[in-house]
């Protein structure tokens, strides 16, 4: 084997170690919106694609619920899961207390009542609905996106998933 040979051998091994190191040493990439302030989510399965994203603190955003199923999902967003009788039921804090939220369609927000403790989002079988806020400095941290509605809806093993509200504050 040549000199040149080698030397290529050498960095061609050395980029592929660096490379190894980069990939193992940065955090997974997390999903967010785009710089139009839209982030899709698809619900396939009881399941949220992705299950896991952050939104930026004071800036508006636009969350378009993607229902695949055939039934109907209500979508929850808080903290603190509470439990009555061994079944997870609420949301001891819900963030939609804090926020002047709009859907498109109109009226796919649930008010608070005796059967839906927290203000949840409606969304039928194969529809899209897309929620529109701007997440306040005060709900900065993570927040749960969670059924509570329905027969045979269980928080810890059906839909259910995770939104950091990261602040503007932070450069």
């Amino acid at each position: 084997m040549t000199v040149q040979a080698r030397v290529l051998t050498g960095v061609l091994l050395l980029a592929v170690v660096i490379a190894t190191l980069v990939h193992l040493l940065t955090p997974d990439a997390v999903d967010e919106p785009g710089r139009d302030g839209v982030l899709e989510l698809v619900i396939e399965n009881y399941r949220f694609e992705p299950a896991s994203f952050r939104i930026p603190a004071e800036e508006p955003v636009s969350l378009v619920f993607v229902n695949t199923d055939d039934h109907n999902h209500g979508v929850t967003l808080g903290r603190g899961v509470v439990e009555e009788g061994g079944r997870p039921v609420r949301f001891e804090e819900c963030m939609f207390q804090h926020l002047d939220a709009t859907t498109v369609p109109q009226g796919a927000l649930i008010a608070p009542s005796e059967a839906v403790p927290c203000t949840t989002l409606s969304i039928g079988p194969n529809q899209t609905v897309t929620l529109e806020f701007t997440a306040p400095e005060q709900t900065v941290g993570t927040w749960r996106l969670g059924c509570f509605t329905g027969p045979g809806c269980d928080y810890r093993v059906a839909l259910s998933g995770e939104m950091t509200v990261t602040s503007a504050e932070t450069p």
